[in-house]
């Protein structure tokens, strides 16, 4: 209610001033009046507790009842300063068992006085002096004896603060007597009006007597009277009223519990010279204005100001007071303190406009730190700032929000008191949300240890990490070239960025594995020490980490937010320096990504290069003269497992000069050669030049020599160059002269240039040869030829000797040959012969090519190629395959190829021959036999001979007792097979099948072979069409029999056994083979007895019907033979 508002005054007592509503942090609700059923009370005083409130804008000038007594800096009761005075005295209160706060208590539009009557049917004796004090005829009024209560109706709400339910409430006075004044009476029972005095409920009262001189009396507001008045009613002297108030239920009379209830009290109209005394019980402390008139007198306060004052506004007035219960039946006693007793009534006011809360509340502190870090940062990107928390209370669900200072704290002020769950909603920067739900009860500061609610929780500060790959330049491959080696790089981890913080650092700052969080090595290799442009570098804690040797990878993880680059520091063997800072940053990417995995670094290492030149030159001979020669070219060849392609460089002209030539090639061993196909014809060629590349990697010195020799040795020009790891400064640990500096401005190295003379020699003669190879396997190479190879020259397949014959298969065998010119002139006039020497097969089919094209045969038995006589130039070769077909059991086969030619130069002839052996072992003879049976189709055989393990071909192979089959209550088809599983025919087959377990046998088996029915000869041998049966191998014969049905639990068995002898060997072989099978027990159906009803109803049935067919047929005899059958059937 806005200040400025509208003062309701009374047309009574202008002198007094106003009055104001009573308003509680709850909402003003709408009373409910109803009946009531008043029963007699008497109000007990309980002990009183001292409880140290905070005084808070206000001064304490005493106490009553143990509580302070302050004066509020303002008397604007809807002030924060008011309001913070009645919090003070509230906060530090103990409010266990308050679940109710009184709303605005007060005159509503429907109170009234139950039971009330109209204020003048008490007599003039009762209207004049409470007319004096502002009470009108037509307010009510009651007669109420000692200790009897009455109720004043809907005088507001109280709230359910667990489910904020407004409850209407009326109040209950009782008369608890008074003391009268100088007129003589002992009487005790009082009128009491209650009127509406702007908003407070107004009490006046006043007691009847009879025959008492009370003449010379005033009213409370002075106003004289005599002792009896108009009527002739007349009233005694008072000087003290005492009463209880206290609010009920207006919907059932119940009082409420006392420890329930917390309500404001404002008690006005305290006239001078009057004592206003409030209980004891449940007070919290007493609140007057700046400009009181009133003092500490007692168990109250009294006021010395002349007049009073009824209006009702948002000030204090200066002859009221507020007192603060947790407590609701209250003793409330006026008393004239000025010794005259002739005063005919007592008026005073409660309740009325009080626009303050009562906030039953208490502070939650909400203290949040890092799960690693505690309250001390890692570093400037982590803060405990910001995070924000929900407090929800359970009972209403109502939300509050506060959210954390740098400190960590967030601050909940005045939640009302009870259940609530704290949540972390929004994490602060450098944190995920790991803060874990709880649930506490909010009670008043004073409840707690620390004067303030609390609950603490931590979040898990979010981390990084980084790999950093390490890859070739040119190929963009974690795979290095030639012979460098991109494991032995070393990088450092450094800081790009300022921060403070328990790791605080500079831009540019080597991070240390000590730097908190303490970084992890995932991949890679710690360095403590590193030789950098040839000096010794200790790292001491530093992060500095060498390549890893199989992933090519550097990984770094546990690092705290913030801004990073990798740096190489040493690079590796054959690789110059990468200058780049690989830079990457950890940030935060939610609340709840705790690792973060930043995008992968790479490195690109420029492989080191040599230079290298040449000069060729041909020496003329006898001439003492020499000159560059172009288009020669040469050859780089990669050795000594560097890995590259074999190079080629042409020479050619450069500054008007013949002969020269350059070329690059990647760190390694190189052997550089002549082309002999463009080498000057006459000249002889040079000799290999090797070319070698190495790097000390404690001095990091790069030598590169060239010799003519292949382990290095003896070089005729050697050069060496210093790593320097992209660092300035000379290289000590170099002598002499250093040739240059390797960086990665600058990744190369060289050779001065190598002069190369080709020297004239004479043409050797021309040297014919021949040679032809056979083999079983692929043919790699040719033999001396001209007949000069040793036997079994080429190894593996090339069995030239009967000791040496291949062993052949059952199948057909492919020859290869091959013939070679491995002269040194080209061949013509070639033939070939192949003739078999041992055995029965020849080679044939035998197809001649040469490079992929068919040869053919002339007259004269050579080879030509599309129609001209084959030339065959030096170590060419023709080729062909033949077919030797499959021999027989310990047959050897042997063949001799001739090859004969002609020098198409020289004109000699030449010539070679090639014998190759082959062998069929015997193949031995194996017996066997094996028999199987199932209720299951047989799918195949098993081992045989006594060999197979029990139930071996599965479902329905049931070789044993526990796996026999569960038979049903039909008959059983039992299948049998028996198969030669061995390597010889089989004769003189005989089975048995024998019942060994239960009654019933397997019978009618009827066995057959390839569909036809097999008969059993005197012996017991089977038989096929008169003949004794001759089982092939692999082949099988087989049958089916009948097992009847067995009987509830009973077991069947029988074993099957089969002998034979080999139609070769005469040898005796056999197999057995059990089956079992199992009738389990049926299980009884059940059945109901019939009933007696049911039974006389089917009898009944019968018996009409055979009334019925009496009744048709008409015949006695049939008529007493169904008369018998019905007389059965009820027995």
């Amino acid at each position: 209610m806005n200040k400025d508002k509208k003062v309701k005054q009374s047309r009574f007592r202008q002198w007094k001033s106003g009055k104001k509503w009573l308003y509680s942090s709850t909402a003003v609700a709408l009373l409910v009046g109803g009946g009531f059923a008043l029963s007699q009370s008497n109000h007990v005083e309980f002990p009183t507790i001292h409880v140290s409130a905070d005084v808070i804008n206000a001064t304490q000038i005493g106490t009553v009842n143990g509580q302070p007594v302050v004066k509020a800096q303002s008397n604007d009761m809807t002030s924060a300063s008011f309001q913070g005075t009645v919090d003070g005295l509230l906060a530090s209160a103990n409010l266990d068992g308050a679940k109710y706060v009184a709303d605005n208590i007060g005159w509503q539009s429907d109170t009234t006085l139950f039971d009330g009557k109209a204020l003048s049917t008490f007599g003039t004796g009762a209207t004049f002096p409470l007319g004096q004090d502002g009470f009108q005829k037509s307010d009510l009024a009651i007669h109420i004896g000692l200790g009897q209560p009455f109720i004043v109706q809907n005088v507001g709400t109280i709230t359910d603060i667990t489910t904020g339910q407004k409850i209407p409430v009326s109040l209950r006075v009782v008369n608890n007597g008074f003391e009268h004044g100088n007129d003589g009476q002992t009487n005790q029972d009082l009128i009491f009006g209650v009127r509406n005095e702007g908003g407070t409920l107004t009490f006046g009262a006043v007691t009847p007597v009879s025959g008492t001189n009370t003449g010379g009396g005033q009213s409370e507001n002075g106003g004289g009277a005599g002792g009896a008045i108009g009527d002739g009613s007349m009233v005694g002297f008072i000087n003290k009223v005492r009463t209880t108030v206290s609010l009920v239920r207006s919907d059932n009379g119940q009082e409420i519990p006392n420890n329930e209830l917390l309500v404001a009290m404002k008690v006005s109209d305290v006239d001078a010279n009057q004592l206003a005394e409030v209980g004891a019980n449940g007070a919290l402390g007493y609140i007057v204005s700046p400009d009181t008139a009133l003092s500490v007198s007692g168990n109250g306060l009294r006021s010395n100001a002349n007049g009073a004052v009824v209006t009702d506004s948002p000030l204090l007035t200066s002859n009221s007071y507020v007192v603060l219960k947790h407590f609701n039946s209250s003793l409330v006693d006026f008393t004239y303190l000025d010794g005259k007793g002739d005063h005919m009534d007592i008026v005073w006011a409660l309740f009325g406009y009080l626009p303050f809360k009562l906030n039953v509340t208490g502070d939650l502190q909400v203290n949040k730190t890092g799960v690693e870090s505690g309250a001390n940062m890692w570093n400037g990107n982590y803060t405990l700032k910001g995070n924000t928390f929900t407090a929800t209370n359970k009972k209403t669900g109502k939300v509050y929000t506060a959210t954390t200072d740098e400190k960590g704290k967030a601050f909940f002020k005045g939640l009302p008191i009870g259940m609530y769950d704290v949540v972390e909603t929004i994490s602060s920067n450098g944190f995920v949300n790991t803060f874990k739900k709880q649930t506490l009860e909010v009670k008043q500061n004073a409840k707690t240890t620390k004067g303030y609610n609390e609950v603490s929780g931590d979040n898990q500060e979010i981390k990084g990490e980084n790999e950093l790959l390490k890859l070739d330049k040119d190929t963009g491959k974690a795979e290095s070239q030639g012979k460098a080696e991109l494991k032995g790089a070393e990088y450092k981890l450094v800081y790009l960025d300022d921060s403070t913080g328990s790791s605080p650092h500079k831009k540019g700052d080597t991070v240390k594995w000590s730097d908190n969080p303490n970084a992890t090595l995932v991949s890679g290799e710690k360095v403590t020490e590193s030789v950098i442009n040839g000096k010794k570098v200790s790292h001491d804690d530093n992060i500095f980490v060498r390549i890893d040797g199989t992933k090519f990878n550097a990984y770094v993880g546990n690092l705290a937010i913030g801004k990073y680059g990798w740096q190489e520091i040493n690079a590796p063997i054959g690789y110059a320096s990468d200058k780049t800072v690989h830079e990457f940053e950890i940030m935060k990417k939610d609340d709840k990504t705790q690792n973060i995995v930043t995008p992968q670094s790479k490195s690109l290492e420029q492989v080191i290069k040599a230079k290298l030149s040449i000069h060729k030159k041909v020496e003329i001979s006898g001439e003492s003269a020499e000159s560059g020669f172009n288009d020669i070219k040469f050859n780089l060849t990669p050795i000594n497992d560097t890995k590259g392609e074999v190079q080629t460089i042409t020479t050619g002209i450069k500054d008007d000069e013949d002969g020269y030539a350059n070329i690059d090639v990647v760190y390694g061993d190189w052997k550089l050669t002549e082309d002999e196909a463009t080498a000057p014809k006459g000249y002889d060629l040079i000799k290999p030049i090797y070319i070698h590349m190495t790097t000390d990697p404690e001095t990091d010195i790069i030598t590169i020599s060239a010799s003519y020799h292949e382990d290095f040795s003896k070089p005729f020009s050697t050069r060496t160059f210093s790593q320097s790891d992209n660092v300035d400064g000379k290289n000590d640990n170099i002598k002499g002269t250093v040739a240059g500096s390797v960086s990665s401005e600058t990744p190369f190295i060289s050779l001065s240039k190598i002069n190369l003379t080709d020297k004239d020699v004479p043409t050797p003669p021309e040297t014919p040869s021949i040679d032809i190879e056979k083999s079983n396997e692929k043919i790699p190479q040719a033999g001396q030829g001209n007949n000069s190879d040793k036997d079994n020259n080429l190894g593996k397949g090339d069995s030239d000797t009967k000791d040496t014959a291949v062993k052949l298969t059952d199948k057909a065998q492919a020859i290869n040959f091959r013939v070679t010119n491995n002269g040194s002139e080209t061949l013509t006039h070639i033939k070939l012969t192949d003739k078999t020497i041992e055995g029965k097969q020849d080679v044939k089919d035998i197809k001649w090519t040469y490079q992929g094209k068919a040869l053919t045969i002339n007259k004269d038995g050579e080879f030509e190629l599309d129609g001209k006589l084959l030339e065959l130039p030096v170590d060419d070769y023709i080729e062909a395959t033949g077919t030797l077909d499959k021999l027989a059991d310990s047959e050897t086969h042997a063949d001799e190829a001739t090859v004969s030619a002609k020098g198409a130069i020289s004109g000699k002839d030449v010539g070679d021959k090639d014998k190759w052996y082959g062998e069929k072992p015997k193949t031995p003879e194996t017996l066997s036999i094996d028999i199987e049976k199932s209720n299951e189709k047989i799918p195949q055989a098993g081992q045989g001979n006594n060999s197979d393990k029990d139930n071996n071909l599965g479902k329905g192979d049931s070789d044993t007792k526990d796996t026999a089959v569960k038979l049903t209550d039909k008959a059983q088809a039992i299948n049998f097979r028996v198969t030669n599983n061995g390597s010889e025919t089989l004769t003189h087959i005989k089975l048995t099948d024998k019942t060994i377990e239960g009654k019933q046998d397997v019978k009618d088996i009827k066995w057959t072979y390839q569909g036809k029915a097999l008969t059993i000869n005197k012996d017991g041998e089977f038989e096929l069409d008169g003949k004794l049966l001759e089982l092939p191998v692999d082949d099988y014969i087989e049958a089916t029999g009948t097992l009847d049905k067995l009987a509830d639990s009973e077991t069947h068995a029988d074993e099957a056994t089969v002998s034979a002898k080999g139609a070769i060997s005469g040898k005796d072989v056999g197999d057995k083979d059990k089956w079992y099978g199992e009738k389990p027990k049926t299980p009884a159906k059940p059945s109901l007895p019939m009933t007696g009803e049911a039974k006389a109803t089917l009898v009944g049935l019968i018996g009409a019907v055979i009334v019925a067919v009496i009744a048709f047929l008409k015949h006695k005899e049939i008529a007493k033979a169904l008369g018998a059958i019905k007389s059965k059937i009820k027995k």
